[in-house]
């Protein structure tokens, strides 16, 4: 009996002749996966649902239930529950120890059951026939068409394959066939081994130890839906069976030519903080007009090569409609500055999106007071410190810290962080001329000065060392917020990051989303925009580590805390299910005073300026050979003023 069912569309980016990352959008053939879900017939109150599969073809699930021997209900009966017909009698009188693994039926009838060491056999009458030992947890178990059986195991972070006799219990290592990190799942097609992970369904050769990625979820919508319990494939189509008893039936469909196609490029859409498949999904379902297609770095695929690629694209004005900030390599201001972004000022305005409806950390690429790119989230960056290290009433500035640095004897000013890492996250990114050494407008630079060279020595002195006596908080969420009141008690004050007008939290601009000046689809890209920035997607973020860039949102989530009257949050690995505890963290409510006090936070934070991360990343990479002893300061700071000045030459040259 179908309980529930629905169908997501969604986009499988194909090459040709490639599994990998996307060619030109000529050579690209675009394809939509139709999923049908519905939960299969399963275990009722007081039962348990042991396993769910495919058996002689058919969905099936195995069912628990507790029977009372001599008063105690130790045993049960289990049962066969095929969909839309009669429960059947498996086995009576089994140990209720079983009933928490996942069981698998073979085409014969005998039971498996996957251990933490190994792997257990169950003869018809639910006696123990065998407990094979291995190595390993036992992940999953399946059988081919011609009866072999095999298990995957996960030593450590490391999956490998094995046969089991299913006679005698023998397991035999399948050596040939090398297995990546990550959840996967051991299927068949017929007497083909067929494995499953977040890339996609592969095909297995057991012979040549080869694996073959058949039918790619990257640069898709989809992505896997928990802990499957089985699955099955037949060229476009594909069945998967999940371990909650959900069934999904995928099928892959060329997508037909009714909308005009969006294309977002960028790399780790299931990481981000916002999950942009789901949205590009829900996207697709409402909008009659537009269609958005997910492009990101294929399975094997050189991150470097990739980002090297979108770079190539976007200079010949080709390329994805919609730019992913992390698929960038270089120089992003530079290719704002040179038109190779939309300027999204205009239409912000035809779509009635004002600027103030936002906070400022949503609009980090900017140039000339025009927009060019938009984040989705405010994460904000911040530091602190005892006041009792700076002089009396002394300001928080680049020339004091530097002077801090120097001057300790046993502290750290961070815990543990190396040279690169001081200069890369903390002294340097915040300026926009890096503390004057550059000259934007003349083109030149000046690394020779005090003020650099007392940056060197104190990342020097201060790396890698313990305790700090500066506190980095990555202040997300409603409750794990330190106020202004909270910093007077510990007697901190705000320490960072410093920027050219002085201290500030900060966001990176790494998932800012751009739209490509040479897309023949400004209009439909920022539709996709304005929809994630809009109330319903942004009131949808998953806290943790992030707030809503909208301030509608965000004041209308701020007031459901505040009702719930609660101090922690938690979520599912999707995201969703929230459960919230009263008390918890100090016991105490949020309240409005707090509230106030983070919107402040939050409009103080500001992105951290794009235009010197080129010459940042040139220091990090000659400053190496001063920091490891190769090179003398001097000698550093001469190169530094060489090459630095040789991009400022370029650059002016291209302008």
């Amino acid at each position: 009996m179908v309980k529930k069912a629905f169908f997501l569309p969604m986009l499988l980016f194909c090459l040709l002749g490639s599994a990998g990352c996307g060619e030109t959008r000529e050579e690209a053939a675009y394809y939509e996966i139709r999923v049908e879900s519905r939960i299969l017939e399963g275990a009722e109150q007081d039962q348990w649902l042991l396993g769910a599969q495919y058996y002689q073809g058919e969905p099936v699930s195995l069912v628990g239930e507790l029977i009372s021997t001599d008063g105690a209900r130790t045993e049960m009966d289990v049962y066969l529950q095929p969909e839309g017909e009669e429960r059947r009698l498996l086995m009576e009188g089994v140990s209720r120890d079983f009933r928490s693994a996942q069981w698998y039926l073979d085409s014969g009838g005998n039971c498996f059951i996957p251990q933490t060491d190994g792997v257990i056999r169950l003869d018809g009458e639910g006696r123990l026939l065998y407990h094979s030992r291995t190595d390993g947890v036992v992940e999953d178990i399946c059988e081919l068409g011609d009866g072999r059986i095999i298990l995957l195991i996960k030593e450590g972070r490391s999956y490998r394959l094995a046969e089991l006799a299913p006679i005698t219990g023998v397991v035999s290592w399948i050596e040939n066939v090398a297995l990546g990190n990550g959840s996967q799942y051991i299927g068949a097609s017929g007497d083909r081994l067929m494995l499953l992970d977040e890339a996609g369904f592969w095909h297995v050769d057991l012979k040549k130890g080869t694996r073959t990625l058949e039918l790619p979820f990257e640069g898709t919508a989809y992505t896997l839906q928990g802990k499957a319990a089985d699955f099955r494939t037949e060229g476009r189509e594909a069945g998967i069976i999940w371990s909650s008893g959900m069934e999904e039936q995928l099928v892959r469909v060329n997508i037909g030519e009714e909308r005009e196609i969006i294309v977002v490029r960028g790399m780790n859409f299931d990481y981000t903080h916002l999950n942009i498949k789901e949205m590009a999904r829900r996207f697709n379902q409402s909008n009659d007009v537009y269609y958005v297609v997910i492009e990101e770095c294929g399975e094997g695929v050189n991150v470097a090569d990739y980002r090297t690629e979108t770079n190539l694209k976007l200079a010949s004005g080709k390329g994805a409609d919609i730019i992913y900030g992390h698929a960038l390599l270089g120089d992003v201001y530079s290719m704002v500055e040179n038109g190779v972004f939309a300027d999204l000022t205009p239409l912000m305005e035809a779509s009635g999106m004002k600027e103030e409806d936002y906070f400022p950390a949503a609009f980090g690429w900017r140039h000339e007071g025009k927009i060019y790119g938009v984040d989705l989230i405010v994460s904000p960056h911040r530091y602190s410190m005892n006041k009792s290290l700076l002089g009396e009433g002394e300001e928080v500035t680049i020339e004091a810290v530097l002077d801090l640095m120097l001057s300790l004897e046993e502290k750290s000013l961070f815990s543990g962080w190396n040279e690169r890492i001081i200069l890369e996250h903390y002294l340097l990114p915040g300026s926009e001329d890096l503390w004057g050494i550059v000259d934007w407008e003349e083109g030149t630079c000046d690394f020779r000065g005090e003020l650099f060279s007392k940056m060197l020595r104190a990342a020097k002195r201060c790396a890698n060392d313990y305790p700090g006596i500066v506190e980095w908080r990555l202040t997300g969420d409603f409750y794990n917020y330190m106020t202004d009141a909270e910093m007077e008690e510990k007697n901190h004050i705000p320490a960072g990051i410093l920027f050219d007008d002085g201290c500030h939290g900060a966001v990176y601009t790494q998932y800012m989303m751009g739209i490509n000046a040479g897309s023949e689809n400004i209009e439909g890209a920022w539709e996709f925009l304005a929809y994630l920035l809009g109330e319903e997607v942004q009131s949808e973020i998953p806290y943790g580590s992030d707030f809503s860039v909208n301030r509608k949102v965000f004041d209308k989530l701020a007031q459901e805390e505040i009702k719930a009257g609660a101090v922690s949050l938690y979520y599912d690995a999707t995201g969703k299910g929230r459960l919230v505890f009263k008390g918890g963290k100090g016991g105490e409510d949020l309240t409005q005073e707090k509230v106030e006090d983070i919107k402040r936070c939050l409009e103080d934070v500001r992105p951290l300026p794009i235009r010197p991360k080129p010459i940042i990343t040139i220091i990090l990479e000659e400053t190496e050979d001063y920091f490891s002893g190769l090179k003398s300061r001097e000698e550093v700071i001469d190169v530094l003023q060489n090459r630095v000045q040789l991009y400022l030459n370029e650059r002016g040259k291209k302008k």
